[in-house]
């Protein structure tokens, strides 16, 4: 039997591979499987972070416009504010976001300064998104 010198160790090319390689490409292949794992996990909560995010503006879009018509219409003017859970702004708001609030408030009378807040609960951590916009009369 023909055997083949590595360093010091004598080594027989038809017996394969030894315990300790085997268990070390194992844990190789475990670690890395273990990062992408990780990887996917986060870029996944980071999307669904992202999603929320984007319906929250979008919902605070529609509520600067009804407000929009409002001061058009009606006229808004002074200082004043409304909090109110999918109550005053339910027919507006895409009811994706789960505990969702909407705060606006307003001041000044022409141009009228209106703040639109949607804060929601996400992953036991609040985040919202305020927008700011002049309003004048047409």
């Amino acid at each position: 039997m023909k055997t083949h010198r590595i360093g010091k160790i004598k080594r027989n090319p038809k017996k394969g591979f030894t315990l300790v390689e085997v268990l070390l490409a194992i844990s190789i292949i475990a670690l890395i499987i273990m990062a992408l794992v990780s990887v996917f996990y986060y870029t996944m909560t980071l999307h669904r972070e992202s999603a929320s995010r984007s319906i929250a503006m979008n919902d605070a879009i529609q509520v600067v416009e009804q407000c929009r018509f409002i001061a058009d219409t009606v006229g808004l003017s002074g200082t004043g504010s409304v909090t109110d859970p999918n109550v005053a702004w339910s027919d507006l708001l895409s009811n994706l976001i789960a505990n969702e609030t909407v705060q606006v408030s307003w001041t000044g009378t022409d141009p009228l300064e209106v703040v639109v807040t949607v804060a929601w609960l996400e992953h036991n951590r609040n985040m919202n998104v305020s927008m700011t916009t002049l309003l004048t009369r047409r």
